[in-house]
C-alpha cells in the first residue's frame, strides 16, 4: 500500500494560512523538539535537557492536563527510557519526511517502533 496525497501544496498552504507559524506558537513546538533530537549528537549525554525538551513538547499539546497519568505521578525521569530508545534509532529513520512517505518508509517506521 502506497500513501498518496493529492494537492499536498494546497493542503500545506491552507494550514499555513490558518496557523501562521511564529516561533512562539504551539505549532512551532514540534520544530523545536524535532530539531533538538535531530541535531544533538548525544541526546543521552544531557538526559535532563532531553527529557525536558520532550516533556515540554508533550505539555504544549496538552498531554499534562486533567486526567493524564503524566500529570499525576510522573517526573521528567519517566522519559529516560524514551530518550534512550530515541538515541538508538538509525539515521535513516530521521530522514523520513512527509514528502517521501511510501511503503518502504512506512515499513521502516513500523520496524523502528516495535519494542
Amino acid at each position: 500500500m502506497e500513501l498518496k496525497i493529492n494537492n499536498l501544496d494546497k493542503i500545506i498552504e491552507n494550514f499555513i494560512s490558518k496557523f501562521y507559524l511564529k516561533p512562539e506558537d504551539r505549532y512551532s513546538s514540534f520544530d523545536y523538539c524535532y530539531n533538538y533530537f535531530r541535531r544533538t549528537e548525544n541526546i543521552t549525554g544531557n538526559i535532563e535537557k532531553s527529557c525536558l525538551v520532550l516533556g515540554f513538547y508533550l505539555a504544549s499539546w496538552g498531554m499534562f492536563r486533567g486526567s493524564s497519568f503524566l500529570l499525576k505521578e510522573k517526573s521528567i525521569r519517566y522519559f529516560i527510557p524514551t530518550i534512550e530508545y530515541i538515541s538508538t534509532l538509525p539515521e535513516s529513520v530521521w530522514k523520513i519526511d512527509v514528502d517521501n512517505y511510501n511503503s518502504d518508509s512506512i515499513k521502516k517506521f513500523k520496524l523502528s517502533i516495535q519494542i
